[in-house]
C-alpha cells in the first residue's frame, strides 16, 4: 500500500519485498502492475516480469534510496546491519523495525528517522498504543 500511495504522489519505487523475497530495480516499478501480479493473479513477487534484481526481502532495506520503509516485521535493522542502511530517510512502517541499538547508529549516519508511532497508518494506532502501554508496564483491566 505504501508503494502504491508513494508512486501516486510522484515517487519512483525501486525496491519491493514480501515474505517470499524482494526485487530491486533502479529504473522503478509500475506498482499497479505489481499489485495485479501479486494480489489478482496470485503470483510470487520475485517472478514479476518487470522485475529487476532478485534478493532476500531484508536486503531491499540496504539498497541506495531516498526513503526506506521497513514494514511488517520487528527488529529488521539491528546493530549488526544498521551501518548498511543507505537511505536518506528511514520511515518505520512496522512496530519496532529498528532496535534501540541500531537507532543510535542510524542517527550517527545522519539518516532522518520517522518513528513507527508516527509513521504507522491511523488504523493501527490503537494497537501501537496498546503495545507502548505494555512496554511501559501498563495493563488493561477487564471491566467488572
Amino acid at each position: 500500500m505504501a508503494a502504491d500511495l508513494m508512486q501516486k504522489a510522484g515517487y519512483k519505487i525501486i525496491g519491493l519485498a514480501d515474505i517470499g523475497g524482494g526485487l530491486y530495480n533502479e529504473k522503478g516499478f509500475d506498482v499497479p502492475k505489481v499489485i495485479d501480479w501479486v494480489y489478482t493473479q496470485k503470483k510470487p513477487l520475485q517472478d514479476f516480469p518487470g522485475g529487476g534484481t532478485k534478493m532476500a526481502a531484508r536486503d531491499i532495506l540496504f539498497q541506495p534510496c531516498e526513503i526506506a520503509i521497513p514494514a511488517a516485521i520487528e527488529n529488521q535493522i539491528t546493530e549488526k546491519n544498521a551501518n548498511q542502511v543507505k537511505a536518506k530517510i528511514l520511515c518505520e512502517g512496522a512496530n519496532g523495525p529498528t532496535t534501540w541499538q541500531a537507532d543510535a547508529i542510524i542517527d550517527s549516519k545522519g539518516i532522518f528517522t520517522v518513528p513507527d508511532i508516527l509513521a504507522m497508518p491511523a488504523a493501527s494506532l490503537s494497537v501501537i498504543s496498546n503495545g507502548w502501554q505494555d512496554r511501559q508496564g501498563f495493563f488493561w483491566r477487564k471491566a467488572k
